[in-house]
């Protein structure tokens, strides 16, 4: 992008690292890690509105809801159950 030179960049980046900023940041200790709720949250309502069906809306945007979890960390991370695909949305 041209907004610094090369020096500059080694230069900042030895910065990073001099503050140990390269693998943590200054507020990770105080900030809170956020578990993503919305996403799963979101998709219970428009079933619940009658907007989409469970099994329609889970083949258009080709994951389920047990898929929402896992990937959001709000259920344990293991292998893929033989059924994922076709878990059923309880309304």
């Amino acid at each position: 992008m041209g907004a610094i030179d090369e020096d500059q960049y080694i230069q900042f980046r030895k910065q990073l690292s001099h503050h140990k900023w390269l693998t943590r940041e200054p507020l990770d200790d105080e900030i809170a890690i956020e578990e993503p709720k919305l996403l799963l949250k979101a998709w219970h309502l428009l079933i619940e509105r009658g907007l989409v069906g469970g099994s329609t809306f889970e083949d258009k945007i080709g994951f389920s809801p047990e898929m929402v979890k896992r990937l959001s960390g709000l259920a344990p991370v293991g292998p893929p159950e033989e059924n994922e695909a076709s878990v059923a949305v309880r309304i």
